[in-house]
């Protein structure tokens, strides 16, 4: 996530933890988190723009990825339907989503999957469900790239509430 990015993932955050949560328990469920200790070095701006509006708040923070890596409280399969259970299962009130440069790391055969699972999480929970993805960003393969580099009519294309 680029620093510019981070402010504004963070400023929604905040507006909809001060205006909508109102101080009530949540959880911020991060998809596709990574390697957390790592990018707390490489890029901690997304820790002080967006994690700490819920460190604030004490809401509950999940981080998941494929993988536990360090830092990761859950490993998921997000195109797996049991993930969507097992996520709902450790949600604390109303959550916030991000799933935030994640969908160009996706196979195809299960973008739309994955991109209604976080779509599902955030609207059964009464919550928000934030998605960036790049649209200038050059080949990264972390560790595989789609060069997915979708339109807004694209993403709008794969939510099952259209």
């Amino acid at each position: 996530m680029r620093l510019e990015e981070a402010k504004y993932v963070g400023s929604v955050c905040e507006t909809w933890l001060e205006e909508v949560n109102q101080g009530r328990k949540c959880t911020l469920v991060v998809l596709g988190a990574g390697q957390v200790g790592l990018l707390k070095v490489k890029k901690p701006w997304i820790f002080d723009y967006v994690y700490a509006h819920f460190d604030r708040s004490a809401a509950t923070i999940i981080n998941t990825d494929l993988e536990m890596y360090e830092g990761i409280d859950l490993a998921v399969d997000l195109g797996k339907p049991e993930s969507l259970t097992l996520l709902r299962q450790k949600l604390d009130g109303p959550c916030v989503v991000l799933l935030c440069n994640v969908l160009e790391h996706v196979p195809e055969g299960i973008r739309e999957q994955v991109f209604n699972c976080a779509e599902a999480l955030a609207r059964d929970s009464l919550g928000l469900l934030i998605c960036t993805v790049p649209f200038d960003y050059p080949y990264h393969p972390d560790p595989l790239d789609t060069m997915y580099r979708p339109s807004c009519s694209d993403l709008l294309n794969l939510s099952s509430s259209g």
